[in-house]
C-alpha cells in the first residue's frame, strides 16, 4: 500500500526525482548584515551573484569567485 506522501509525489510528475536534502555543513558564511536576513535570492544566469534582504530594509548583492 502506498504511502499518502508517495501519492503526492506521483500526481505532481517531476517531483518524485528531485529529493531535497538539508546542507550537512556550513561551506561559507557571508558576513555584513546587522540583522536578520529576511530573503536570499541566486541570481539564475549569474551562479556567483547572491542577493539579501535583511530584516531593516536594507539588501545586499553578493559575489562570489573560484571555490568555496
Amino acid at each position: 500500500m502506498a504511502s499518502p506522501a508517495d501519492k503526492v509525489l506521483r500526481e505532481e510528475g517531476d517531483r518524485e526525482h528531485h529529493i531535497c536534502y538539508g546542507p550537512k555543513k556550513c561551506v561559507h558564511q557571508f558576513t555584513g548584515h546587522t540583522k536578520g536576513v529576511h530573503y536570499t535570492q541566486i541570481f539564475p544566469k549569474m551562479g556567483h551573484l547572491l542577493l539579501s534582504g535583511e530584516l531593516d530594509g536594507k539588501c545586499k548583492v553578493w559575489a562570489r569567485f573560484g571555490q568555496m
